[in-house]
């Protein structure tokens, strides 16, 4: 049997398909979770653990091993550069 990318573990009341689990997940960015949940008949909750388990599949989070700090004064400001030290990296330049 095919591996859904779908976690069911939110609508633990009945069965849904998929079409409106990604209704679902489509919704959610447009109303409140309050509005989605009360349109098809379910808790709040289980609206809003279908958009976080979504959310963290989308996103790809890189952490570095190692985290350069520094900083360099450019253009007469100070500014805070963040590093990955391994993969030589820059992550973020700050102004102070």
């Amino acid at each position: 049997m095919k591996e859904s990318k779908y976690d069911y573990r939110f609508l633990v009341i009945r069965s849904v398909t998929n079409r409106l689990i990604n209704w679902i997940q489509e919704t959610s960015f447009e109303k409140t979770f309050t509005n989605v949940a009360d349109d098809i008949g379910v808790d709040e909750k289980a609206v809003r653990n279908n958009f976080v388990v979504e959310l963290e599949a989308q996103t790809d989070i890189r952490t570095p091993k190692w985290l350069g700090i520094d900083e360099v004064h450019l253009l007469k400001n100070y500014r805070c550069v963040i590093t990955d030290v391994e993969n030589k990296y820059q992550l973020a330049c700050i102004c102070i």
